[in-house]
């Protein structure tokens, strides 16, 4: 199981929400 890739994805998934909302 790869879950360092899924953590990866899931932190940039954030990021994004958090600038959408910024936005």
């Amino acid at each position: 199981m790869e879950l360092s890739h899924w953590q990866e994805r899931i932190d940039l998934a954030a990021a994004f929400r958090s600038a959408a909302r910024l936005n």
